[in-house]
């Protein structure tokens, strides 16, 4: 019990920064060039540790389907994962996704997630809808700026039952090198942020350039891969080694945690073979450790 609450505890912190809970082809930091090796299935394993031994927790098994060169459908083998992508006029225009949250499926946290996406003139994602009422009839909505070539705005708002525009939060994408190094939170209207995670690099290829880049973009909390960089770090070229969160307080910042991420790769394509971290309790010698397969 007490290596799941260190689990999970952990996974919400994860979620409290990220949400509170077609890019222009001249933009060149924020342009990400998709290969030729489609992403075609990637494992996720949870696996706990107790006294020194790892045992299979669960896992995701999924299969990534194509029509032509975009991705339609994202599916677990098991039934616990089942997303869907339509397009219009070449641009992503809704994901849809269903299925049991991950990590935590036996807790059978149900996943019921919809976004409807729109574009400006130049094909430039603006908005991103969540078009669910909730039961005070209120929906939410992401809007996405872009003052430069190396940054990228994002606003979350709830929209009222009246129609009414409530910015809560603003989140800030800083670009170095078409590598995201720096996010900075920032509550409602607020101009100091409350909260950063800095990243570093490997020099390999990130497996989400494989897919639509206003995809991860939307929703980068489902992004395809393990869940402590499932963030705007996946609009990045590279791969996450490090990842460092930080409060704020006046203009002191405090590290709150940090961790590494570790690859193996293909040789031929520079491609990850699998990536995994661990979160671990020395004192009592539990933890956990979570590992994601790629196959192209």
């Amino acid at each position: 019990m007490k290596k799941l609450k260190m689990k999970y505890l952990y996974i919400v912190v994860l979620c409290i920064f990220f949400s509170s809970c077609s890019n222009d082809n001249d933009n060149e930091n924020l342009q990400i060039i998709n290969g030729n090796e489609k992403l075609q299935k990637l494992t996720i394993i949870d696996e706990d540790l107790e006294n020194g031994v790892y045992s299979f927790h669960e896992k995701l098994d999924l299969t990534f389907g194509y029509n032509q060169n975009k991705l339609v459908t994202v599916i677990d083998s098991g039934g616990k994962y089942n997303e869907t992508l339509s397009y219009v006029n070449g641009n992503l225009k809704n994901i849809t996704i269903t299925g049991i949250d991950f990590p935590g499926l036996d807790n059978n946290f149900p996943l019921n997630i919809v976004r409807d996406l729109f574009y400006d003139s130049s094909n430039k994602l603006i908005k991103a809808v969540n078009p669910t009422i909730d039961i005070y009839g209120q929906t939410q909505e992401k809007h996405y700026e872009y003052p430069s070539n190396n940054l990228i705005i994002v606003k979350d708002f709830l929209i009222t039952s009246s129609g009414n525009q409530i910015l809560q939060q603003q989140t800030k994408i800083y670009f170095t090198n078409q590598n995201v190094e720096k996010i900075e939170l920032f509550n409602n209207t607020s101009t100091t942020p409350y909260r950063n995670m800095k990243f570093e690099y490997d020099s390999k290829i990130n497996p989400n350039t494989r897919v639509d880049f206003n995809r991860i973009l939307a929703l980068p909390e489902k992004s395809y891969t393990v869940n402590i960089i499932q963030n705007y770090s996946q609009l990045s070229k590279n791969n996450v080694l490090k990842i460092i969160n930080n409060d704020i307080y006046g203009a002191t910042e405090y590290q709150t945690f940090l961790n590494e991420i570790n690859y193996i790769y293909d040789s031929a394509t520079n491609l990850p073979i699998t990536q995994s971290f661990k979160i671990l309790d020395v004192s009592n010698n539990i933890g956990y450790k979570i590992t994601g397969s790629y196959s192209f």
